[in-house]
């Protein structure tokens, strides 16, 4: 798992790789945050043809960088020894990309239709009354709810390494292989998944101190081009530690190989 943290650098192009992933990953972080910034300080409200490209550009950006993830764990899926990652390629990443968002969108739309068809019988439950229909119905509608997140928590690693090694609409809707796959791994799984976690903490953490400690004393724009520049250039070492981790989290042991 240490190699996760290290492979990178490795590389005699990791700088530029590293760059490329960068810039993408920030126009969407960019993004983002010059929406917070603008719902914190109306001096800083923008016209909606500024929005729309920048809504299409980290739209777009998403995307690509979606399928880069997918490309560097298949390629580690391919070559295991002495690994390193691949050039991001817009096209190609872009198309890869935009078929797992399909996939993605896909299986959450078909779990929040079940969300929400629970929520229309509450608010009805409501409409007549019913108090004691009311309280199942809320009770099932945040149990389906949490186990929804507990569930995508779990299995989010394993969904992209068996994208990558079969890439497919109904590769989400798999649940049993997925499952299966895991259990055959759990150790090394979980593992990943522990790392992972901690990462976005680590990276969330980061968040929070830079704008404790340093980018509160600036105006908005200025917090905004210094505080994500700083934290892109964690959630970039990040990206590319977590496609590590992910290429990993159900690979075989050596053992079963052999």
């Amino acid at each position: 798992m240490l190699n996760s943290f290290t492979y990178i650098f490795k590389d005699n192009k990791w700088l530029i790789k590293f760059i490329t992933a960068f810039i993408f990953i920030g126009i969407f972080t960019y993004g983002s945050h010059f929406y917070l910034i603008q719902n914190r300080n109306s001096e800083y409200v923008l016209p909606l043809t500024f929005w729309l490209p920048m809504a299409l550009g980290c739209l777009i950006s998403y995307i690509i960088v979606s399928g880069y993830k997918i490309v560097c764990v298949k390629a580690y899926q391919a070559t295991k020894i002495n690994y390193i990652a691949p050039f991001l390629r817009l096209k190609m990443d872009f198309k890869i990309g935009f078929k797992y968002l399909c996939a993605f969108v896909l299986f959450h739309f078909c779990c929040n239709f079940v969300l929400a068809i629970l929520g229309i019988m509450v608010g009805l439950s409501f409409a007549i009354y019913n108090k004691i229909l009311v309280n199942i119905l809320c009770s099932v509608l945040l149990l389906i709810f949490v186990l929804y997140i507990i569930y995508w928590t779990i299995a989010e690693l394993g969904y992209i390494y068996m994208y990558a090694e079969n890439p497919s609409f109904l590769t989400f809707f798999r649940i049993k292989e997925l499952f299966s796959n895991i259990g055959k791994n759990k150790k090394q799984y979980f593992t990943t998944l522990g790392l992972n976690i901690l990462l976005c903490f680590a990276v969330i953490l980061f968040y929070i101190l830079i704008n404790y400690f340093f980018t509160y004393k600036l105006n908005g724009i200025g917090a905004l081009l210094i505080n994500t520049s700083i934290v892109t250039l964690a959630g970039t070492y990040k990206f590319f530690v977590s496609n590590m981790l992910a290429a990993k989290s159900l690979e075989p042991k050596q053992s079963d190989e052999e």
